[in-house]
């Protein structure tokens, strides 16, 4: 009997393509009941060293946090049509406070940061009317907000390039909430004091001014933080950012005895083993329950509890995805005969080749990297998707799939 080892970690293989996470970066394991306090802190000592570029990895300097062109738009009750350019944004790095939830399941961030002082400094070009006051100007124009919250939501998909799982974001949402809002245009006005006294009528009403008219670019705002964490997200891969999500390790043990057909030698598998080892396992069940809300709280508690589940129910499952491996890989020992899977056959263990377990680990993963479609002449389905139709052993009291 011949015996073949295949130890398949789907996890992350690293290519001159990705990267790791700066070493100035906190790593948080998801595993820990603390993540989220952990991940609130890494991501604001992240925020806080971008006072300059890092390159490397797409990020910009947030000293200024540079907006090169805003379209104009005009505010539902004040008639004031407004342009601005090289808007710069100071003091996103300088952060009293971050709070961080990230739900795994839903692939969702939400972030909130509080920054003591933040400051808009621009150029802009106005015309029409604000509080009765005829405005066809240009010039430079600042403002600065006070206690500000940033509240983000960053909604993520998953794909996978060079095997290795990345995050983009594919949605974002973004509220502003400034406590006090303090702004000053120069040449508004041709006259200096009325200019000055106009600055200060503006800062006094702060709250309708932020609601008609800022509020109008905080969506741009967020599609400009995500397409820069975007750019950050492509090159480092998910569990470089996160510890403890490592994908699932299948060890498979294939026991086989040899046969002549056609007058060649072939190998056919008599006896199997298959052991999963999962880091993690997310549920997702739809329409279990006719109430959403019910049906994604059970999802999520299934998820919390996959440990359990996994332990329980594994091994009943594991022994099909076992069977399917071994009658797949029966199907492609069939068509080719044994001199054909390997160049070279020794007759005795001293003429072992010494890297021949190191090149066949290469070839087996090679391989299996190309059966995202089928390759139908050697008996070999797609694997993306692995299809099973339904399961030959079942736990006690379950319905055959």
């Amino acid at each position: 009997m011949k015996t073949l080892l295949i130890f398949g970690v789907f996890a992350l293989i690293k290519f001159c393509s990705s990267l790791s996470l700066p070493p100035s970066f906190k790593k948080c394991d998801k595993r820990k009941a603390d993540f989220d306090e952990c991940l609130s802190v890494a991501i604001q000592s992240a925020i806080s060293q971008l006072d300059k570029p890092l390159e490397e990895y797409g990020l910009p300097s947030f000293e200024p946090f540079l907006i090169p062109n805003l379209p104009p738009k005009i505010g539902r009750k004040i008639d004031f049509y407004h342009r601005y350019k090289n808007f710069k944004i100071y003091g996103r790095t300088k952060i009293r406070k971050t709070r961080a939830n990230m739900d795994f399941h839903d692939k969702t961030l939400t972030l909130e940061v509080l920054n003591p002082e933040v400051r808009y400094v621009f150029e802009y070009e106005a015309k029409g009317k604000m509080f009765l006051l005829p405005i066809d100007t240009s010039g430079a124009g600042s403002g600065t907000a006070y206690n500000v919250t940033y509240v983000y939501t960053f909604t993520f998909g998953e794909y996978t390039r060079e095997d290795q799982r990345y995050f983009q974001v594919i949605d974002t949402h973004l509220v502003m909430q400034p406590q006090d809002m303090v702004f000053h245009f120069d040449n508004l006005l041709e006259d200096k004091e009325l200019n000055d006294g106009f600055s200060r009528l503006l800062s006094k009403n702060w709250k309708i001014v932020f609601e008609e008219i800022i509020q109008l670019y905080v969506e741009i705002y967020g599609r400009m933080y995500s397409d820069v964490f975007n750019r950050f997200l492509r090159k480092v891969p998910v569990t470089e950012i996160f510890d403890g999500l490592n994908n699932v390790t299948y060890t498979i043990t294939f026991t086989s005895e040899e046969y002549t057909k056609d007058g060649k030698t072939h190998l056919h598998v008599i006896d199997h083993n298959l052991v999963m080892q999962p880091q993690e396992l997310i549920f997702n069940f739809e329409n279990l329950f006719e109430d959403k809300e019910l049906n994604d709280g059970f999802n999520r508690a299934m998820t919390r509890k996959w440990k359990k589940i996994f332990n329980d129910l594994a091994s009943l499952y594991v022994v099909n995805y076992g069977h399917a491996y071994a009658a797949i890989f029966n199907k492609f020992l069939s068509k080719l005969p044994l001199e054909e899977l390997f160049d070279w056959l020794p007759t005795s263990k001293s003429a072992t080749k010494s890297d021949f377990n190191e090149c066949l680990s290469e070839a087996v993963h090679g391989a299996i990297r190309q059966l995202n479609e089928p390759m139908e002449e050697y008996g070999l389905p797609s694997f993306e998707p692995f299809f099973l139709g339904k399961f030959l052993r079942l736990p006690t009291g379950l319905q055959e799939l």
